[in-house]
């Protein structure tokens, strides 16, 4: 100002402008906030050289300058700070467009002028650009302007246009420096990514070290080329888990071997792991190291660890440079966030529509303006109205209210009763934006507006920070990894890139000099054969003006073959003018992966077509299994009806002690073993033979008809000699001796036509006389073996009787709480009450229910005498929490089993069916499932018994999801001297408490074993060491007297012998 209350230049006084009655137009905020009203004016305010104070005051230091154009005279006019800003003195030139024009830099002329004519025209609300003018001193200067319409009053003519003018030169060049260092960081990236697509597609060239280990001792492979990228020859390293970590740097040891371990070991099935490994010559480099555990229990071998060491020496320096960059993007960062916390004002970004509203973020200064803490505003946001009227806090959530429903810009002002300052006004103006979880977000300012001329300058400032802070915003959105362009079609058919990101031009390949030279747009990228689809998709979306979106795959300079995913939006300007706007993405290695996914899926039917061949294969051995076998037995019958009493001759072949040398040597050695047997087997069949593996460590080897006058039952046993011979010469595995035998069974029928089983049965009994009579041995089916048969066939005839005298009762074990010692369920057992023999344990007759097929019967049995005592025992005061009973799978949709179980489990009793393991393999049709919802949905638990001591999966146990598992005794018994059982029990009891199901340990026998398994975690106990399964009457005493047992490593008295232990 050139003196008290003068504008500088051709201008009027401020109070001509009130007195003008000049007020907002319709929808346009107002630059300077002037009441839609004439009010009176107090005698205080016309006192314009304060009024020029204050102006300075405010704008001098926020570098703003104001400026006025009256449209009817093109009159122009400005404060002194808007010449200072351009290095002149008040009055030195004369302010008028054309001056203006003159020091507007060539390069941003037009978009102001256009801009400036948009206000003027009406075709914009407001003039807001950023633009370069000539100072004084010849320099050129970044400037942020804007401004907007005022409309005067009915009663006056002509218009006037009011705005702003901030330097913000140092804001652009912090940008400039800024964006250097992102496209540093990203080259540096960039750099790194090609480095890794070279080393992935140079394998042969020794950038990447294949390698495969298998899960144990046995030796693994690697190719020569990885000897070579680590300097050594081929086979100096061996190529074990060993060998690896001898060649891992010390410091990266421990991680390494552990998240290794952990894919050894089940756990996991993938890792990755950057570390060091020692090349030849003694120096370490830097490789990320990825590896996958491939199952392989189909095939009955151990697992396998196939992965890649990856040289990434490159990318380790170039992290190091980005993290370089990093910092000083960091700096970048804290300067911004100074700038808006010492700005005027209070900046602010508050949150609505989730669980509660609140003040996401908010500068130091609104916490003052409020007169509250900042850390009780943080925590709730009725902070802000604590010192707010009653009244204005109504308008001021009613205002919130309507913006987050319309997502239109919010403004208005309120009073604070601020606690040391009095009442001041407020002036709030923000911004919505709905934001992605439904909620809406304002970005927005408050200003103190407690005097009128401050209350007007500080609303256009407001108005130009919140642009800023979008301004700041949108460069904020440039460093998404996304290429954005606008690209512009022309009515007389030349085109050019209006805008196009540094993404853009680096995801294509094309500097941004030279992105104009795309003509036809990305098309001139595409290879021949694919631009007519490209340009007929583009000009079907642009009749319709509808979204384009295109998969393309372009030849990039630096980085070869790329893909990338284009989308954008068309417009018709009024001059005709099609623009699309819209982004690219890299899709590079989606694509890669989807390929990956292809081939994994044309993998996974090729296994699927060899299932379906193996289906008749036994995995292991590849030896016909027990399917293909049966339809042999069949085929073999059926042929013998069409010929004259043809015999056959069948071979039952069962290994001695296998388990021992599972136990001992492990799976892989019985895998091992099974396969060196399959291959003696082969080596002894001639034409019309059949060798299977009928399961477990059971072979069975058919013998065709001899010809004419043969003997097949010499021949038989002469087979069976050759063989037996032939298994018992010593082998090795993996380096150690190994010396093995076998019993057989033969069973011989001059004609096969009226045998049907008999022959199968005929064997087993054979086989079964061989083992009992000290294994290594050869029995054929005689008249003492029927002898046998027979005495079995009267046992079943007893077992028929008892089922009819009702001799079967249930016992019960108590199950123990291994944390606490409380009984929290028994086991339903049955004991056979025979009139002579006495009480008979099941393994004394379990073999002929089995046989004849009757365990169910048994089952449903000690199930119907269970629930009368456990109602017997309630009223005795004894109430017992949980029960559970072995339930066969062919009968769980008995409905007396499930009748009785209900009954029970309608009570204070839980009911639980024992499944063993087994059944996760073998049952895994709808029909069963069905029946296991039916079971849970009536209130019973499902518990699977024996578990591990099958081959059940994890995908089998998630599918039946039991309530408990039952660790198998056989299992349970080695823990205290064997760490290998420990762990076995541990993988249990972690697997069970990954799918929050308990765990029982049958067998518990000592208070050691008892100790070790509640250390592992397992739930509860049963065994011999609380009680050995008793009877109705037996139960509760035995229970009373168990109230001194609370120490569970003082080992109470045996319930019985050994030996009655381990028959139970």
């Amino acid at each position: 100002m050139s003196s008290a209350g003068e504008l500088t230049g051709k201008g009027r006084r401020v109070q001509d402008l009130r007195d003008a009655g000049i007020t907002d137009e319709p929808g346009h905020d107002a630059p300077l906030a002037l009441a839609a009203k004439p009010r009176p004016i107090p005698e205080r305010e016309v006192v314009l050289p304060e009024v020029e104070a204050l102006w300075r005051a405010v704008s001098t230091p926020a570098e703003i300058g104001h400026w006025y154009y009256e449209i009817a005279t093109r009159r122009m006019w400005a404060t002194e700070s808007y010449f200072s800003l351009l290095g002149f003195e008040p009055g030195e030139v004369t302010l008028d467009l054309a001056w203006l024009r003159a020091r507007l830099h060539p390069e941003d002329r037009a978009a102001t002028i256009a801009a400036m004519e948009a206000l003027l025209d009406d075709r914009s609300a407001r003039f807001e650009i950023d633009y370069r003018l000539a100072c004084k001193d010849g320099r050129w200067k970044w400037f942020h302007a804007c401004g907007r319409k005022l409309r005067p009053s009915e009663s006056q003519p002509g218009r006037l246009i009011c705005g702003s003018l901030t330097d913000i030169d140092a804001r652009m060049s912090a940008e400039v420096r800024l964006a250097q260092a992102l496209a540093e960081v990203e080259e540096a990236r960039m750099r790194a990514e090609e480095g890794e697509a070279l080393l992935r597609t140079s394998a042969s060239a020794g950038r990447i070290a294949h390698w495969r280990l298998v899960c144990g001792d046995a030796p693994g492979w690697a190719p020569d080329d990885a000897y070579h990228l680590l300097g050594y020859e081929p086979g100096e390293v061996p190529a074990t888990l060993k060998g690896l970590r001898a060649l891992i740097h010390p410091e990266d040891l421990p991680a390494t071997m552990f998240d290794m371990a952990e894919v050894i070991e089940g756990r996991a099935t993938v890792f990755q792991r950057e570390h060091r490994l020692r090349h030849h010559d003694g120096s370490y480099h830097w490789y990320r190291t990825v590896g996958r555990r491939i199952e392989r229990d189909a095939l009955g071998l151990a697992p396998l660890l196939t992965g890649a060491h990856i040289d990434i020496d490159e990318l380790k320096r170039s992290e190091s440079r980005t993290a370089e960059m990093a910092q000083a993007l960091q700096i970048a960062h804290d300067t911004i966030d100074a700038v808006a916390q010492n700005s005027p004002g209070a900046l602010f970004e508050f949150r609505w529509g989730g669980s509660r509203p609140i003040f996401a973020f908010f500068t130091r200064q609104m916490a003052r303006l409020l007169g509250v803490d900042a850390a009780d505003l943080r925590a709730s946001s009725d902070t802000y109205f604590r010192y707010v009227p009653p009244e204005d806090a109504a308008e001021v959530r009613a205002a919130y209210a309507r913006s987050c429903v319309a997502l239109e810009r919010v403004e208005f002002r309120h009073r604070v009763e601020h606690p040391t300052k009095g009442r001041i006004w407020l002036h709030v103006d923000a911004n919505p934006v709905a934001r992605a979880d439904g909620s809406v977000a304002w970005f927005g300012k408050i200003m103190d507006i407690t005097a009128p001329l401050e209350m007007e300058h500080r609303a256009a400032s407001a108005a130009a920070e919140v642009a800023a802070a979008h301004a700041q915003l949108s460069t904020i959105s440039n460093l998404v990894q996304v290429g954005l362009f606008e690209w512009r079609q022309f009515p007389d058919g030349h085109s050019a890139f209006a805008y196009a990101n540094d993404h853009l031009c680096d995801m294509i390949g094309v500097a941004r000099t030279r992105i104009d030279r795309l003509t036809n747009g990305f098309v001139d990228l595409l290879p021949a054969r694919e631009r007519a689809a490209c340009i007929a998709r583009r000009e079907a979306c642009a009749k319709t003006l509808s979204v384009w979106q295109m998969r393309m795959r372009l030849s990039h300079p630096r980085r070869g073959p790329v893909w990338l995913a284009g989308s954008a939006t068309p417009r018709i300007e009024a001059d005709g003018t099609l623009v699309w706007t819209g982004a690219l993405h890299d899709i590079t290695n989606d694509v890669r992966r989807e390929e990956e996914l292809q081939q994994a899926h044309r993998l996974s039917e090729e296994m699927r077509a060899e299932n379906e061949r193996q289906a008749l294969h036994d995995g292991l051995t590849g030896l016909p299994n027990r399917r293909y076998y049966d339809r042999f037995v069949k085929e073999l019958q059926m042929r013998a009806r069409h010929a004259v009493g043809p015999g056959g001759a069948l071979i039952r072949l069962d290994l001695d002690h296998f388990k021992h040398i599972n136990d001992t040597l492990g799976h892989p050695a019985g895998d091992a073993v099974l396969r060196h047997v399959a291959e003696v087997l082969r080596a002894h069949l001639r034409p019309g033979d059949l060798a299977a593996r009928i399961g477990g460590d059971e072979f069975s080897l058919v013998l065709a008809p001899e010809e004419a006058g043969g003997d097949l039952r010499a021949a038989a046993r002469s087979r069976a000699e050759a063989i037996r011979t032939r298994i018992a010469v010593p082998f090795e595995i993996d380096g150690r001796p190994l010396r093995l035998t076998a019993s057989f069974g033969i069973a011989y029928a001059a004609d096969l036509t009226g045998t049907e089983d008999d022959l199968q049965i005929w064997a087993d009994a054979a086989l079964y006389r061989a083992k009992e009579s000290g294994r290594n041995r050869i029995e054929v089916f005689t008249g003492t073996v029927a002898a046998e048969i027979r005495s079995a066939w009267q046992l079943s005839v007893a077992f028929r009787a008892a089922l009819e005298n009702d001799e079967f009762v249930p016992f019960f074990q108590p199950q123990i709480c291994a944390r606490t010692g409380n009984l929290v369920g028994v086991e339903a057992l049955v004991r056979w009450r025979h009139p002579t023999l006495g009480l008979l344990r099941p393994g004394q007759f379990m073999p002929v229910a089995e046989q004849l097929r009757l365990v169910p019967e048994l089952d449903r049995i000690v199930m119907q005498k269970s629930a009368p005592v456990l109602e017997r025992w309630r009223e005795k005061g004894l109430i017992v929490p949980r029960i559970s009973f072995n339930v066969s799978s062919g009968h769980l949709h008995d409905p007396e089993v499930l009748c009785a179980a209900q009954r029970m489990a309608g009570g204070e009793t839980r009911v639980a069916f024992e499944l063993v393991e087994s059944i996760l393999v073998e049952e895994e049709s709808e029909t069963f499932r069905r029946h296991l919802e039916a079971i849970r949905a009536l209130g019973i638990d499902i518990e699977i018994d024996d578990f591990g001591s099958g081959h059940a999966s994890i995908l089998g146990l998630m599918q039946i999801a039991p309530t408990a598992l039952k660790i198998d005794r056989r299992i349970v018994a080695p823990i205290v001297e064997d760490p290998g059982a420990r762990r076995m029990v541990k993988m249990i009891v972690d697997l069970a408490t990954s799918q929050n199901v308990r765990t029982v340990a049958e067998g518990v026998e000592t208070a050691e074993q008892a100790r070790l398994l509640r250390e592992m975690g397992c739930d509860v106990l049963q065994g011999f060491l609380y009680a050995e399964p008793l009877d109705e009457a037996e139960l509760p005493r035995h229970l009373r007297a168990m109230v001194w047992y609370h120490d569970p490593l003082e080992e109470p008295a045996p319930a019985a012998d050994p030996a009655a232990r381990r028959s139970a």
